[in-house]
């Protein structure tokens, strides 16, 4: 089966707890200063692209202030090469050093699942 390929990507926001990395059906978007923080800290295996960010008027109903600027978070890594990729499950997968700079954002949603890397055969 062949993948989707999302060529372009609009983001309607039904409610936002805080993160500032969410993900939608293998879509992955970060604020603006997450970015900053992994292009700053040259973390392999990502690319940046537009995203158009809208509220729903559920949103507007429940949520009082705006949204941050938001980038859309390509992960085209391999692993053993890269700091992210898409590993089983079409789960995002990071190294450790891009984590600390994941971590350093409000993640209180995200489930973040650690597994030691597998012994060399």
């Amino acid at each position: 089966m062949t993948p989707n390929v999302v060529t372009r990507l609009e983001y309607e926001f039904d409610g936002w707890l805080g993160d500032e990395l969410v993900e939608s059906i293998s879509v992955h978007l970060v604020t603006t200063r997450v970015r900053e923080a992994l292009v700053d800290a040259e973390i392999t295996g990502i690319r940046f692209a537009p995203v158009t960010v809208s509220r729903s008027d559920q949103f507007d109903e429940v949520h009082r202030g705006g949204l941050p600027e938001w980038a859309w978070m390509q992960v085209v890594g391999a692993p053993a090469r890269d700091d992210a990729w898409i590993g089983d499950g079409q789960i995002l997968t990071v190294s450790g050093r891009m984590l600390a700079v994941l971590q350093r954002f409000p993640l209180s949603h995200c489930r973040i699942v650690r597994r030691d890397p597998s012994p060399s055969s």
